[in-house]
């Protein structure tokens, strides 16, 4: 009986020893995963430490964001891309892709924010930090110079209707609803090519880019504008949910560009008129 009770006393002492073990062991590695996740989301600090900025942007959306004859990315998105890194005191450096990608991007901590005319919807509010506005833009219908069936973006009945992949063009055309296929591009450029070739009807994009392509494109004299702009919107800088010292820098930067006239002079040179 002696001989039991001691083995049972020696049971039961390993066994305390082994739950006090993993129970130290549990609570470390969750302080651990606690602090990584607060020191990682600290993206104001990272970007300082690296001395620069990644940015995020399509380079495929005049006049926001895209490559000249030499390649080289340009717009109204690149400039500010380059005046928030200056005033941060670092450097920039862009990634392209497409925007259906930019926001898993961002969220899988590729780049430190996207610039490419992102809307700021309050669906994307709730999983973003979005800045205060630096441009404001809304959607409109893009037709062939011929057809008189379309007035309006919210004409959409029966129709097949083209839109930028993963762009609020997308949710606008969904939530005017009635048409008969949506279609969706990685950029302008395809989907107006297949509105000149009648494969969709309409091509929804924004009133500022419309315009740009219209003006610039080889094609761009194929197609014309019908109707305002629905439910015009502000545009911002994205960043991810909860880099808040990040948000609050870039928005005293995008503050101090509008006091003093930067905002007005790029609005013009790339947007042709001024936003406010």
């Amino acid at each position: 009986m002696k001989k039991f009770s001691f083995l049972m006393m020696v049971l039961l002492s390993l066994l305390l020893i082994v739950g006090c073990s993993n129970g130290s062991s549990g609570g470390a590695s969750s302080s651990s995963s606690s602090s990584s996740k607060k020191a990682s989301s600290d993206t104001l600090s990272q970007i300082k430490k690296n001395g620069k900025i990644i940015i995020a942007t399509t380079g495929d959306y005049r006049p926001f964001t895209y490559k000249d004859k030499n390649n080289n990315l340009v717009g109204y998105d690149i400039e500010w891309g380059k005046i928030i890194a200056k005033g941060l005191g670092v450097k920039p450096e862009f990634v392209t892709g497409q925007f259906s990608g930019l926001i898993p991007g961002l969220n899988s901590n590729r780049f430190d924010v996207i610039i490419s005319g992102v809307t700021a919807t309050p669906e994307r509010k709730s999983t973003l930090n979005i800045s205060d506005s630096y441009a404001k833009d809304g959607p409109v219908a893009i037709v062939k110079k011929a057809d008189n069936s379309i007035k309006d973006v919210r004409d959409l009945k029966g129709k097949i209707v083209g839109v930028n992949s993963g762009s609020v063009f997308e949710d606008t055309v969904k939530k005017i609803g009635g048409y008969k296929t949506l279609k969706t591009y990685p950029g302008p450029n395809e989907g107006l090519a297949d509105l000149d070739n009648g494969r969709i009807n309409v091509e929804v994009l924004s009133l500022i880019s419309g315009t740009d392509y219209l003006k610039n494109a080889p094609n761009g004299s194929h197609f014309k504008i019908v109707g305002a702009p629905y439910e015009p919107y502000d545009l911002g800088i994205a960043m991810r949910k909860g880099d808040d010292r990040l948000t609050k820098a870039i928005n005293k930067i995008i503050a101090e560009q509008k006091e003093n006239g930067m905002y007005e002079k790029l609005s013009k040179k790339y947007l042709g008129v001024l936003i406010k």
